[in-house]
């Protein structure tokens, strides 16, 4: 089988991660293409020699559409499958000019539906018609699947899956502690991009009331993203600029976790959570705010972490609680909830998912 996918680009983000590591598992069994928008960002490199990597030098998806198409016909793949909303529409808007009868074209839905800009109504409103000519949708988490069929309620109709996302790439050892080269602080981390999603403002406040408590805590933050002045901005203004680092990009996040204490996530909304299962394969116990998305379904057992309300206070408290009573059989238990999202294991569902999906 043939399999063409097709995202915006090689950046940094989970979207990105996912579908590498899904074309990886994919191309160990069937012939891939992979399509990007733009050739740029630090997952490129992990693609396999064996994927053929075609570049459309776009700025923009929407300008993806006649090189998209002309692709499609030449390859006939069999199955076109698209990862996020503006990257499904081309697809599905490409799947109606060509009419050809021989692929399937399926979408995957990465993140809750959000945004109350005239630009991002008007985007959503275009993308959403096109989804009709869709052959089937993947969601990564039940409030995805939930988020989607509000503004599309005809979702149902479709052939559609609600599958995890593939984050670990190969079984973690669960016996392995986590606890060398820790330092004497309360030492937090935080992975994602500096955007309104993820929240920063919230986890800074909570830095501030831990120290107010006098906690020695340290808070680095790895991820780029537009807000990185206001960020830093705000540190000076609640006087935690001793305590906070922002530590850029790392392609090595993984073997990161392992040197701090708990994990903090305060985003507004997720699609899945990809750094949460990051920080769980590490053994760290997480702190997330109570958020839409793959979070209550990630952190389902209070060995895992604590879920609270948007609040630094709930925030700062459960920290100082997870880590005072963490135990090796809590990491253990977190690792083995990590090892659930290889990419095999939830490769094998997707493959099957595209294999069953009728044109």
């Amino acid at each position: 089988m043939k399999i063409l996918l097709f995202m915006p680009s090689f950046r940094g983000g989970g979207a990105e991660k996912v579908f590498v590591n899904l074309a990886n598992y994919f191309s160990s069994t069937h012939q891939v293409i992979l399509a990007v928008s733009q050739n740029e960002g630090p997952n490129l490199k992990r693609v396999n020699r064996s994927i053929k990597v075609i570049s459309y030098d776009c700025n923009s998806v929407w300008k993806t559409t006649f090189k998209h198409r002309k692709l499609i016909k030449e390859e006939k793949p069999d199955v076109v499958f698209s990862n996020t909303v503006s990257c499904n529409a081309v697809s599905f808007l490409v799947k109606v000019l060509l009419n050809n009868g021989y692929s399937k074209f399926i979408g995957r839905e990465a993140n809750i539906v959000n945004g109350n800009s005239l630009k991002m109504i008007f985007r959503n409103k275009l993308s959403y018609f096109l989804y009709r000519f869709s052959d089937g949708f993947v969601f990564n988490s039940d409030d995805t699947f939930e988020s989607i069929k509000h503004v599309f309620p005809n979702i149902v109709k479709y052939d559609y899956a609600i599958i995890s996302n593939p984050v670990i790439s190969e079984l973690v050892d669960v016996e392995k502690s986590v606890f060398e080269g820790k330092s004497n602080s309360l030492s937090i981390i935080s992975v994602g991009r500096l955007s309104e999603q993820k929240n920063y403002l919230l986890s800074l406040k909570t830095v501030s009331y831990l120290k107010s408590q006098g906690t020695n805590v340290i808070f680095d933050i790895y991820g780029v993203g537009d807000l990185l002045q206001e960020l830093m901005q705000l540190t000076k203004e609640l006087e935690i600029e001793d305590c906070v680092n922002f530590k850029g990009y790392s392609d090595d996040i993984l073997s990161i976790y392992k040197d701090y204490n708990v994990f903090l996530i305060t985003s507004k909304w997720e699609g899945f959570g990809n750094v949460i299962v990051e920080a769980l394969s590490a053994g760290l116990p997480v702190v997330a705010t109570n958020s839409r998305g793959g979070v209550p379904e990630l952190i389902n057992n209070s060995s895992y972490g604590a879920i609270t309300d948007f609040n630094e206070i709930c925030i700062g408290s459960a920290i100082v609680h997870e880590v005072d009573s963490d135990s090796k059989e809590k990491i253990i238990l977190r690792k083995q909830k990590a090892n659930k999202f290889t990419t095999s294991i939830i490769g094998a569902k997707y493959l099957e998912f595209l294999l069953n999906v009728k044109k």
